[in-house]
């Protein structure tokens, strides 16, 4: 009775691990420390997107900003679309979670949501395959993630930035691509489609806010200079510093925490059920046959 316990048991516990390997994100953050060439306005919000610090409601050099305003020097995004590609610096193997720190402001101070991001992946930075799109974390900064069902084997990890209604920046502090370095995976240019998903279009006139969270002249910029007081940008072409606007649950200390995964915590879950489940089992066998 014992063994049958003990093989039981191991059964069970053997399972678990497959469920929590089979399912949990990458060992290693291939992003980790490159250099990438993403977004920044100016002096201020061009922040290092690979150093593992994550933005909160602070308006500091922790976020990198995208930024349309009409036809505006300044401007390094089309008003739809912007666009961040990761070099890894060689096919990088068995990727599978592409993630992302936002700032899902809906517009207040000017600064946008995303309404969609995007993620491609490449061989040989020319071709691009279509992976899918991040899913939106639950705080208003928080982390955006596409797990991959399918590990993908690639060198290039673009993102494409899809602007939603109102204001005039988009602020991404972070990116993070996850992969198993001896694992196995389908090599990008494979998965290469002559398709591509639609983008959705944000109207004109949509484009920038008619609120006073937009700069008063839209063609140009009253200063163009970094503003003087670096807590709260003086010009309104940069968000306002108003802490009311700024989510309540956001955390205010920069960290370097990395995304929970909600998978490995449910067959975590799931694996400690059907232990229970087993073990009741064989003890009722067990009575039975006494």
């Amino acid at each position: 009775m014992k063994k049958v316990l003990i093989f039981a048991l191991v059964l069970v516990m053997a399972f678990s691990s497959l469920c929590i390997s089979s399912f949990a994100k990458g060992e290693t953050n291939y992003a980790s420390g490159i250099a990438v060439d993403g977004p920044a306005y100016q002096e201020k919000y061009n922040g290092n997107l690979t150093d593992g610090q994550i933005g909160t409601n602070a308006y500091d050099n922790l976020w990198a900003g995208f930024y349309h305003n009409e036809d505006n020097a300044d401007n390094n995004y089309d008003g739809i679309t912007g666009v961040v590609v990761v070099d890894l610096g060689e096919k990088k193997n068995a990727i599978d979670s592409i993630e992302a720190h936002i700032w899902d402001a809906q517009g207040a101070s000017g600064i946008a949501s995303p309404s969609t991001i995007k993620a491609y992946a490449s061989v040989d930075g020319e071709k691009y395959a279509y992976l899918g799109d991040l899913t939106f974390g639950a705080e208003a900064i928080d982390w955006a993630t596409l797990t991959l069902e399918t590990p993908v084997n690639a060198q290039y990890i673009k993102y494409e930035f899809v602007k939603a209604d109102g204001g005039v920046f988009m602020f991404v502090s972070e990116l993070a691509v996850y992969g198993t370095p001896d694992g196995t995976g389908t090599d990008a240019s494979e998965l290469v489609s002559d398709t591509e998903p639609e983008v959705s279009v944000v109207p004109d006139d949509e484009s920038v806010p008619a609120d006073e969270s937009t700069p008063a002249d839209e063609s140009t910029p009253a200063d163009e200079s970094t503003p003087a007081d670096t807590s709260a940008p003086a010009n309104e072409s940069t968000p306002a510093d108003d802490d009311t606007s700024a989510p309540a649950t956001s955390d205010t200390s920069s960290s370097t925490t990395e995304p929970e995964n909600n998978n490995t915590v449910l067959w975590v879950v799931l694996g400690v059920v059907a232990a229970v489940v087993v073990v009741a089992i064989i003890v009722v066998v067990s009575k039975k046959k006494k």
